[in-house]
């Protein structure tokens, strides 16, 4: 499966009011577009959702604060393709991250780490709306 080149989404995703334009040009890639058809016939976006649920209960045991109630009704209210298109994103920051620590570049590592922290990707809108989860 291809995605977008992560360094040029990730510029565009740096700026709200281009959001549309990022989310828009991932969907147009057909690759993408099959990508999430199959993510979402076979289960995984909704499993991806129950993960996030389950991680907030394990939170909750440590800081109680967490509302997954709230979690739940801003999850809810988070279409698939929006689900898909974060999980996608989360999952190449996680990879470039990876591939830096591999390489042993810990420069790199560093500006990805700094720069994937300013994006308010899903999980830190959930926080934010909801606790620590």
């Amino acid at each position: 499966m291809r995605f977008l080149g992560m360094p040029a989404l990730m510029a565009v995703l740096m700026s709200a009011p281009v959001m549309a334009d990022a989310f828009d040009a991932f969907y147009a890639d057909a690759e993408n577009a099959r990508g999430f058809a199959a993510a979402q016939a076979s289960g995984q976006i909704a499993q991806g959702r129950q993960r996030m649920l389950a991680m907030c209960a394990e939170a909750k045991l440590k800081t109680p604060a967490a509302d997954c109630g709230c979690v739940e009704r801003e999850l809810a209210g988070v279409s698939d393709r929006a689900f898909y298109f974060e999980s996608v994103l989360a999952y190449r920051e996680y990879q470039e991250k990876v591939d830096a620590l591999r390489a042993e570049d810990t420069a790199r590592y560093a500006q990805l780490k700094a720069q994937h922290a300013q994006r308010m990707g899903l999980a830190r809108r959930l926080e934010a709306a909801c606790g620590m989860v």
